[in-house]
């Protein structure tokens, strides 16, 4: 933990290290890195969602000034299921992500995304926006889910400094469920692409992602 001079409190500070952090020290995956916590299959119930639950998820984040993102992602969130006990649950996609990217072409710059995995693996992008917006300001995350597969979701995020609201998707009804899956659950944290064998690692530099106030609740 660290402490914030915007909010005032002690929050939570993820770290991530272009030249040296991998995926959870797996020695085949050299593409990717992460820092993340997430609820998973041995977590309280109450941390993970079922067929027919509805949760909100809360919190807040920080992007610090001059956050580098390449033109492959940079995971913030994400909704993911949690496999069955034969592993045979279609969880290898995420159900939601929020990440942040650079746009490739002519137009540049970066976005924030909200994108969606579809059974069969096709992605949608159900919203995007500027992410200089984001950049040095603490902003709000509220996400409801009715997860299901005539679930619904949506989310708004919302600029503290001055009440703005930056991102705001739904509620839009949709596939929320995964097959055979034991449940569904958050992460938050930064997992982020470095090109084969690390070869985008120069495109990227060290950051510090700040989390507060995280809050999961089932209505």
């Amino acid at each position: 933990q660290v402490h914030d001079n915007q909010l005032n409190k002690y929050v939570f500070a993820f770290f991530i290290h272009a030249g040296i952090d991998d995926d959870r020290g797996l020695a085949n995956i050299t593409d990717r890195q992460r820092n993340e916590i997430k609820t998973d299959n041995k977590s309280p119930k109450s941390l993970v969602g079922q067929n027919g639950e509805t949760m909100v998820f809360r919190w807040k984040f920080c992007l610090p000034a001059g956050f580098q993102t390449t033109t492959k992602f940079s995971h913030l969130h994400q909704l993911k299921g949690i496999d069955n006990s034969s592993g045979t649950a279609d969880v290898g996609s995420p159900l939601i992500t929020l990440t942040a990217y650079s746009n490739s072409g002519s137009k540049g710059g970066q976005q924030l995304r909200v994108r969606y995995d579809e059974r069969g693996g096709s992605t949608t992008t159900l919203a995007s926006t500027d992410l200089a917006g984001f950049l040095g300001n603490w902003v709000e995350v509220e996400e409801k889910a009715c997860f299901g597969e005539n679930g619904s979701y949506e989310v708004v995020i919302t600029r503290i400094k001055d009440g703005k609201v930056l991102l705001k998707f739904g509620p839009e009804k949709m596939d929320m469920w995964r097959t055979d899956c034991t449940g569904l659950r958050p992460k938050w944290g930064i997992y982020r692409y470095l090109g084969e064998n690390r070869s985008w690692q120069d495109q990227l530099r060290d950051e510090e992602i700040r989390f507060a106030d995280f809050s999961i609740k089932k209505l």
